[in-house]
């Protein structure tokens, strides 16, 4: 290539152009495309370089092996593998993507921005390295645990993004090592095109086939919970009319719609265990998390002061304004959430008298399900107990810090919703079948994490950047209530430092006024901080395609495949 391009990335880090490489950075650098190789040997030393004097950004700077930005149409392993070539006259023998997700940001003395979206790959090579002398002026192996102590220690002597990314690699150089030998699923191969409009995964499987029913359980679980709220409305009723207002709630806000994915979950994991045999159980155990969920809501939407759920006001605003219609005593503010409450309440109630129908439908020993549904209750609380309560103040963030705050995010976000949403859902379906086959309870777990996670972090995407009239609940609602989502956190790191203190600023202040937040808004995207969760959403959809290739249905494949592309690409 005689011209030297990089590939420039739109704010959710899609491909939408390229530009000559001399042109890219500058005092305002647009995000592009770029990529960072750690180099490692079997005695656990990593390679690492001292950047020549002739090089545009930080030249004469420590860093790890190589760094490139790929071409268009070029694959990853093989920019990797032109850049080792061509810079340290050597190849990769074996290569992996350690991070997919990885994005830095940094400004040199003189003004010139680095912003880049950088899969961090660690590879091992053939022979030593000899550096061309415009790339490195000289090279050194050093112990990976001696280098992860001079990044911690005395950071100013590698190059930023070295420090940043030895922050977020495995503390043992043995990690690194296993990585090169199972790469695990990436995008190494894929050629990079530009001016894509999508980023959705492929998938092996037929999913939009019509073997593959979606909507069965969605169905099922409609028509009981029907069934079961309009019989438990005659039982409540016997103990006093007035608490027919929290059944009405609860009702209502049950057959309001949702995504009804839990029950899809369920039903597919006792589709993994039993085949087509009768998914009765499935169902039943399908609407009692869908009651559960709707405690969950009611409970959430008090604490987060919401003021709407699928499109209709709060339950905490309806019965305030029922308590003033009906011109009642006390304060109709602190009633309404109080009755919110108590409907949430009722909800919980009915989840477990629900889920106690499975005794009539099965002949099975339902102790291991009755553990999967308390784990997946006890996990839920835990989660959203986490939400409220942040460990400290959100601030502008140096590497180590902002490793932690993003691994207590992941948590909140692993404990609140994926694992309540996919994991536990699809091991109570293979639990209501008694099944112990342990390759396809390990397989599902990682399915299940995986897009989990995926299913929340766009939730976060469609609560900064959805539209109202879709998802059904007010736009930019989290920010609003200070929480510290990954969004959040990467930009804390990834923003100039003026606007990282402002983010900071109002999540910790909360309640702020709609400019702000729209400015909040504004530094999330342009941080790249969207572009980095994007990946990571994408990463994580890959992991779950992946885990299913233990399994041996087609059909359970296909079905699990297609929800995962409704649960990581939907709008709502």
């Amino acid at each position: 290539m005689s011209v030297s391009e990089v590939i420039l990335l739109d704010a959710r880090g899609r491909p939408s152009g390229s530009i000559p490489k001399r042109s890219v950075h500058h005092a305002s650098t647009p995000l592009h495309l770029a990529f960072s190789c750690h180099v490692v040997r079997d005695d656990g030393h990593v390679l690492i370089t001292k950047r020549a004097l002739s090089k545009r950004t930080w030249p004469g700077v420590v860093s790890n092996a190589c760094c490139g930005h790929p071409q268009p149409g070029e694959t990853l392993r093989d920019a990797v593998q032109r850049h080792l070539h061509s810079e340290l006259r050597t190849r990769a023998v074996r290569m992996a993507v350690a991070l997919d997700d990885f994005v830095y940001r940094a400004e040199m003395n003189d003004g010139t921005i680095e912003h880049e979206l950088c899969p961090v790959l660690v590879a091992q090579i053939d022979g030593e390295p000899e550096p061309d002398l415009e790339e490195a002026d000289s090279f050194e192996w050093v112990p990976w645990e001696r280098l992860r102590q001079r990044a911690m220690n005395d950071p100013d002597s590698l190059s930023p993004w070295c420090v940043e990314q030895i922050a977020r690699l495995p503390d043992d150089a043995s990690s690194l090592i296993a990585m090169t030998h199972d790469p695990g699923p990436s995008a190494l191969d894929d050629a990079i095109v530009v001016g894509t409009k999508s980023a959705r995964e492929t998938s092996p499987w037929p999913v939009g086939s019509g073997s593959v029913d979606l909507d069965l359980a969605s169905d099922s679980v409609e028509s009981l919970l029907r069934t079961f709220l309009d019989d438990s409305a005659d039982r409540l009723g016997r103990h006093d009319e007035r608490a027919l207002e929290l059944h009405r709630v609860v009702r209502r806000l049950v057959l309001a719609g949702g995504k009804r994915l839990r029950p899809r979950f369920v039903h597919w994991g006792w589709r993994a265990a039993v085949g087509d045999r009768d998914p009765t159980p499935a169902f039943i155990a399908g609407a009692a998390i869908e009651l559960l969920h709707t405690f969950a809501l009611l409970h959430d939407d008090v604490m987060d002061g919401s003021i709407t759920r699928r499109g209709r006001p709060t339950a905490q605003l309806e019965f305030a304004d029922l308590h003033r219609t009906h011109r009642r005593h006390g304060d109709a503010r602190r009633v309404g959430e109080a009755a919110a409450v108590l409907a949430g309440d009722l909800a919980f109630v009915y989840a477990d008298e629900l889920f106690d129908m499975l005794e009539d439908a099965t002949t099975h020993d339902l102790r291991d399900a009755r553990a999967v549904f308390r784990e997946l209750r006890t996990e839920v609380i835990a989660g959203q107990f986490l939400d409220i309560m942040p460990m400290h103040d959100l601030a502008p963030m140096r590497p180590n810090e902002a490793v932690v705050a993003e691994e207590t995010a992941m948590k909140v976000a692993l404990l609140k919703s994926a694992r309540y949403t996919v994991t536990r859902p699809l091991i109570l379906g293979l639990a209501l079948a008694n099944c112990a086959d342990a390759t396809l309870l390990a397989a599902l777990r990682q399915f299940g994490d995986s897009i989990g996670l995926a299913f929340q972090l766009r939730d976060d995407v469609l609560d900064l950047f959805g539209d109202p009239k879709t998802t059904g609940k007010p736009s930019m609602g989290d920010l609003a209530d200070g929480k510290a989502t990954l969004l959040v956190t990467r930009a804390a790191r990834l923003a100039p430092p003026a606007d990282a203190k402002f983010l900071c600023d109002v999540v910790n202040r909360g309640n702020a006024e709609l400019d702000d937040l729209r400015r909040c808004r504004s530094i999330v995207t342009t941080s790249g901080a969207l572009a980095s969760v994007e990946a990571t959403i994408t990463a994580r959809h890959r992991d779950a395609l992946a885990a299913l290739s233990s399994l041996r249905d087609p059909g359970t494949c296909a079905g699990l495949a297609a929800l995962a592309a409704r649960a990581v690409h939907r709008r709502d």
